[in-house]
């Protein structure tokens, strides 16, 4: 990239990066000031060096069971349980949640500030298959994070029994 400037002029220059792996990531920046369109003195050339943090995100729990009995004269209705998640890496978090049906989340996007946690509603629709047949539906939570390339999949598996549906 080469930016023109007119005389005595600054820019600013804001490096963003994302790496897939934690650890040390080291970028070299070199500055050079063209004079007539000709290459000319090196202004600056220094070495930038960060540590990597990965998301880390401590869940309540590792799976969630729901199950359904259905009772002849009952509406059907979802049915709902918590998670709670909570920031434990080095860094707030901000990132986008999503569960595929029949499973649905209340909030599809979450900011954690450090060791900060928030509480979820999950919820199961045990009308989804529209059938009588018992069955099982097993999907992950997927966690997307803005800033990072990290994607996160927790498991959750529904059970209906007893002749009401289940997606399976």
């Amino acid at each position: 990239m080469r930016p023109s400037h007119g005389v005595r002029r600054a820019c600013d220059r804001l490096p963003a990066t994302l790496a897939p792996t934690q650890g040390e990531l080291t970028e070299r920046f070199t500055c050079v000031a063209l004079v007539n369109g000709k290459d000319g003195k090196t202004v600056f050339d220094i070495g930038a060096t960060a540590q990597v943090a990965t998301p880390l995100l401590d869940m309540s729990a590792r799976a969630l069971t729901f199950h359904y009995q259905y009772a002849k004269g009952q509406p059907l209705a979802p049915i709902r349980q918590t998670l709670t998640i909570r920031n434990v890496s080095k860094l707030p978090l901000s990132c986008a949640l999503r569960c595929p049906p029949p499973f649905t989340i209340d909030k599809p996007h979450l900011q954690l500030a450090l060791f900060e946690g928030a509480t979820l509603n999950v919820a199961f629709d045990p009308t989804c298959k529209g059938d009588l047949q018992s069955g099982v539906a097993k999907q992950k939570l997927q966690i997307t994070y803005s800033d990072n390339p990290q994607v996160s999949r927790s498991r959750g598996a529904a059970a209906a029994r007893g002749g009401r549906p289940s997606c399976g």
